[in-house]
């Protein structure tokens, strides 16, 4: 989407569904959705925030729960006492939607794509405003926020804003949630927490994929409830690693072309779960891509021999 800056008139490209940007002059420059364009390549990679995490707490919690859970955050978040000011907004963002049982009742719902729910709203302009803002107005709307955080440098003027959201505004949310993108700085400790969250989930799939694949490495059976992505990571290692055994075995050792279909049909399984994962935590799908690799040159090489 190309949009003119009022300021000084040039042209500044947007990658749906990101609708604000800052011009070359230094001024906010803001798209209009008008259902002509798509969404383009260069969409930025956001990371999915859960609000019950942010307030640590369960999907089971009462209100109860929630609202003291929420008071124990803001003092852990606030940045008059030493808190990173990103997350104590997003803190905010959770309780407003998680603190309404109607909007907590819709953001749960709306888990589910095929969500029934026949709930139909024009969904407000929530462009430019700050994360706070957007979850309040959206909650008055009668709408549940879910928020995607995207990386911005320390300096923008983007920082702490909405620059995009799902559904557009002024278009219809059939499911009584909106999708909003928040633009965070670099130097926060969301992103250093979803960075280290991201190593963690890789490095426990690592573990468990050479634990059923090359063997000599034992997953422990309890990590600890700090270890829980790891924990989880290695689980989902183990059970692709055992996939591609099996794939590798079959491909080695199968004489019929049906059994040996089904080998590269596995492989390429294996090659689309590591692209997947290569767009939603790049550590792990690089670990996935690069073993699925070694794993069919190892098969071509055993074949030929």
């Amino acid at each position: 989407m190309r949009v003119k800056c009022p300021s000084c008139g040039s042209i500044t490209e947007l990658q749906l569904p990101v609708l604000l940007a800052v011009c070359l002059c230094g001024s906010l420059v803001k798209g209009k959705f008008d259902g002509s364009s798509s969404a383009g390549a260069g969409t930025p990679q956001a990371a999915t925030v859960d609000h019950y995490a942010v307030l640590g707490v369960d999907r089971n919690s009462t209100e109860a729960e929630i609202k003291a859970a929420h008071r124990r955050r803001v003092k852990e978040t606030h940045p008059d006492i030493g808190g990173d000011a990103e997350e104590f907004k997003l803190v905010q963002a959770a309780y407003e939607v998680l603190g309404n049982p109607a909007s907590r009742k819709r953001y749960d719902s709306g888990e589910s794509i095929g969500s029934q729910q026949t709930l139909r709203i024009v969904t407000p302009d929530l462009i430019g405003k700050t994360v706070t803002e957007a979850v309040r107005l959206a909650t008055e709307s009668q709408l549940a926020a879910r928020v995607a955080i995207v990386e911005v440098s320390n300096s923008s003027q983007l920082r702490g804003r909405v620059v995009g959201q799902m559904p557009y505004p002024g278009v219809e949310s059939g499911g009584g949630v909106i999708g909003l993108l928040v633009a965070v700085p670099q130097a926060s400790t969301l992103w250093q927490r979803f960075r280290a969250a991201a190593t963690e989930l890789a490095t426990g799939f690592w573990v468990g994929l050479k634990s059923s694949t090359i063997g000599g490495t034992k997953r422990p059976a309890e990590l600890g409830s700090g270890s829980s992505l790891h924990n989880a990571g290695a689980a989902a290692g183990e059970v692709v690693g055992a996939v591609a055994v099996g794939a590798v075995g079959v491909a080695i050792g199968a004489v019929s072309f049906a059994v040996r279909a089904m080998a590269i049909f596995g492989f390429i399984v294996l090659l689309m779960i590591g692209f997947l994962l290569l767009a939603l935590a790049p550590p792990l799908g690089v670990c996935v891509l690069a073993f699925t690799g070694w794993l069919i040159y190892k098969a071509i090489k055993k074949s030929s021999s």
